[in-house]
């Protein structure tokens, strides 16, 4: 059973508010099972990478501008916030074409992207600006140095460890990023082929 199979047969999507935030309650009673599941779909990105010989090039994004909002309610796509509340922490899955991809935690400080398709990302604010330009408040784009990608040429799905420590979904045909050294993570074929050049 896939990450995908085992997260819909708990019929997550009926937890969901508007914004793909999960009640932090159910999220802490199901995250426990979810994990267990990936342990059997778990691989080494490296070894992966070895196996199959793929080799990366660099690509840009694309300048896409991202506009403030005051809350994460009701956000746009190609819209920020910055998380403001101090009591609680938000549970927010990324939802792409591929289905759901990663469950990450927003804490006070952290900032919250909603990609080309509503899709919600967390960074944590002490990274933000290594990979925004642009002051919180006002219009950001995209850092613009080059990014090494890969496209991952196998035909299973299997899921690996994000650097922020979170596990990620890899399907056929998405893009491998690296980050740094023994740092990977993925972007769906579909919003790769928006967002870079």
């Amino acid at each position: 059973m896939s990450n995908i199979d085992f997260i819909d047969s708990y019929d997550f999507e009926e937890k969901l508010n508007t914004n793909n935030v999960l009640n932090s309650d159910f999220i802490d009673k199901k995250l426990e099972l979810v994990k267990n599941e990936l342990k059997e779909n778990l691989i080494s990105i490296e070894e992966l990478i070895d196996n199959l010989g793929l080799k990366f090039f660099p690509v840009m994004k694309k300048k896409l501008l991202y506009n403030f909002v005051k809350s994460i309610e009701d956000m746009p796509t190609m819209s920020y916030t910055i998380v403001k509340d101090k009591k609680n922490i938000l549970t927010i899955i990324t939802n792409t074409s591929n289905g759901n991809e990663t469950i990450n935690n927003a804490k006070e400080g952290d900032i919250i992207i909603s990609g080309i398709r509503g899709e919600k990302y967390v960074i944590e604010g002490n990274t933000f600006s290594n990979l925004y330009e642009g002051e919180i408040g006002s219009d950001i784009y995209p850092e613009q140095s080059p990014r090494y990608v890969a496209i991952y040429t196998g035909n299973k799905q299997f899921h690996f460890k994000a650097p922020w420590g979170e596990n990620v979904l890899l399907n056929p045909g998405d893009y491998i990023i690296k980050e740094d050294v023994g740092k990977y993570y993925v972007i769906a074929k579909e919003e790769f082929e928006i967002t870079y050049n």
